[in-house]
């Protein structure tokens, strides 16, 4: 038991390190990409696999995802909970700026809410609300060249490029009318 939480303590360090550190990597030097279009990011659990860069698999459901529509404009799903309703996803939109150093994603005042059918609601549906977020900022960390993100005040969760297509994600919120609230 001492192992485990000699090794928590140890991973929590290392993060909060990383997410304060102002030192430049090599790796970030030799390269700086500050455009992530048409990708699309999504959480994976800590430590970073450097020799595999998270595999970039598809991403589950269940987790945070970043689609990055163009050279600055983003969308971030979060899936959660909506109450006596049950499951749904809110859906920020915003601009994003990428330096050798970190993401800065700037969200717009209003999100889209996604209300997912389940027992408790007979079908979809979408509203507007307005964003509890306005800015946030996230550690770039490079894997081979691949710029990752470490989300630092959610126990160091990483967010890197997944195979998933950025057009089956449009396409799903056009279907839904999530687009339409967004833009």
């Amino acid at each position: 038991m001492k192992k485990i939480i000699l090794l928590a303590l140890t991973i929590g360090l290392l993060v909060i390190q990383s997410c304060s550190d102002n030192n430049v990597q090599a790796d970030n030097q030799v390269q700086t990409q500050t455009s992530l279009a048409g990708q699309v990011y999504g959480w994976t659990n800590p430590p970073l696999d450097t020799t595999k860069c998270g595999q970039l698999e598809v991403s589950n459901d269940a987790f945070p995802k970043l689609l990055f529509l163009d050279d600055s404009t983003f969308i971030q799903s979060i899936p959660s909970s909506c109450g006596d309703i049950g499951a749904c996803s809110r859906y920020y939109c915003g601009k994003y700026k990428i330096d050798d150093k970190e993401i800065t994603l700037t969200f717009n005042p209003k999100i889209a809410v996604y209300h997912i059918k389940s027992k408790n609601l007979a079908s979809p549906y979408v509203e507007s609300e307005n964003s509890d977020l306005k800015i946030i900022k996230h550690v770039r960390l490079n894997c081979q060249n691949i710029p990752c993100f470490v989300e630092c005040n959610v126990q160091g969760n990483i967010f890197v490029p997944k195979v998933d297509t950025l057009k089956n994600y449009i396409s799903f919120m056009k279907d839904e009318k999530i687009w339409d609230k967004l833009f």
